[in-house]
């Protein structure tokens, strides 16, 4: 049911702006009364393309863009709530001309409520946490109806509008802040790539394409086996009683082996070269497989992850590029379009490569291209930051739901 006149409370957000610190708080009600709300339109898949040509328009369903369609649905400025699947309950905005498949909830505010700013307020509330089934989750229209939200109380629409507006400028211009740095971090990324591609040789040559002035008349690469150049270390496989949630050490599998969420521990003393410590190169053979310096404290590493031992005449951060432009190779050549899961270790040690033994040259390709992924960590570190300010600002501008 709707909330009764009686019934409504009255809320206040801990951050206001200063022209609005001595207005009355925000009332408390149920998001159908401020906006409506209507499913999409269903569209066969095989009329939603990957990419996007003239007369096309993009289609969104439950988790976002799908790809683009020749048909639309909607122009104009709306929220979407998906409404099926594991990310049901995501939200986004759009301002365009559009198709919303059947999968999502198109959202139209009404008189007197800011999109952008109830595309804030949607995103802080986490729909994600009302959805039903185990399976295959969703969230119902009349479900999403009666989600409380919050509005500034208005003395008239334009004094509400206004404190809606100003939330909506903040958090928009954080928004474009982070799409920058974004951006920034993904052209980075294709600069990384391209100038990989121009420092080794290309399938078929002896030499690159872009070699250092020092080393013009050094010679042509050698063919070679990564096998021939490394030692490729097993980690040890655990079975689950001895994973623990605490311990002595840190237990890297692949599922945090690019990035430190969801550790187990284990305090099994094994031999030496089943742990890593700072310094040490590995490379993680299944999943979102590729290769790591480990820069951190002692741990024990998983069977689906490699220590790699450099031979005599390798420097160990070339191997790292190597291994990084290899394994782009290997993904292109072994995938055929179908998603390669893991790399067995007897095709990583087969796999034919070319190197410099000019172990000068080797530290100075592999400087080049560390100089730019201290560029993108730099730029990694500062989306971190700007995406904790601003869900540490969603926190301050939108009052607490009382349920």
């Amino acid at each position: 049911m709707k909330i009764k006149n009686n019934d409504i409370k009255t809320v206040a957000p801990p951050l206001r702006f200063p022209e609005f610190r001595d207005a009355e708080g925000w009332e408390q009600t149920i998001l159908e009364n401020t906006c409506e709300m209507q499913a999409g339109k269903f569209v066969p898949a095989s009329n939603i393309y990957e990419k996007r040509e003239n007369e096309m328009y993009p289609c969104y369903g439950g988790n976002g863009l799908r790809g683009y369609t020749y048909s639309f649905t909607h122009s104009g400025v709306y929220l979407l709530i998906g409404r099926q699947g594991a990310l049901c309950g995501n939200v986004t905005f759009v301002d365009d001309t559009f198709h919303a498949t059947e999968h999502a909830v198109v959202v139209t505010c009404k008189e007197g409520i800011v999109p952008r700013w109830l595309y804030y307020q949607l995103t802080k509330s986490n729909l994600n946490q009302y959805a039903t089934g185990q399976a295959q989750p969703g969230l119902s229209v009349e479900v999403i109806k009666k989600i409380a939200v919050s509005i500034p109380k208005e003395i008239n629409k334009q004094i509400g509008n206004k404190e809606q507006q100003k939330i909506a400028d903040c958090l928009g211009s954080l928004d474009d802040l982070i799409s920058a740095v974004t951006d920034k971090i993904e052209t980075l990324k294709e600069y990384k790539k391209g100038l990989m591609q121009q420092l080794f040789p290309a399938e078929g040559k002896t030499t690159p394409t872009l070699r250092f002035p020092e080393f013009q008349n050094a010679g042509e690469w050698e063919e070679i086996l990564l096998g021939n150049i490394s030692t490729f270390i097993n980690g040890r496989a655990y079975k689950q009683n001895e994973l623990l949630e605490s311990g002595k050490y840190r237990v890297l599998r692949v599922g945090n082996f690019f990035s430190n969420n969801n550790w187990y521990y284990s305090n099994l003393e094994l031999e030496d070269n089943k742990y890593c410590i700072k310094g040490d190169l590995l490379y993680a053979w299944s999943a979102s497989f590729g290769p790591r310096m480990w820069n951190e404290e002692k741990v024990i590493f998983h069977y689906h992850i490699w220590k790699v031992i450099e031979h005599k005449g390798i420097s160990k951060d070339f191997l790292f590029t190597l291994l990084s432009y290899e394994t782009e190779r290997i993904k292109k050549q072994q995938a055929k379009g179908l998603g390669l899961l893991h790399i067995t270790k007897e095709a990583i040690e087969s796999w034919k490569t070319r190197i410099t033994k000019n172990v000068l040259e080797q530290q100075k390709i592999a400087d080049s291209l560390s100089s730019v992924d201290e560029l993108i960590s730099a730029e990694t570190d500062k989306l971190d930051q700007l995406k904790t300010h601003k869900k540490g600002l969603m926190q301050q501008l939108f009052p607490t739901i009382n349920k």
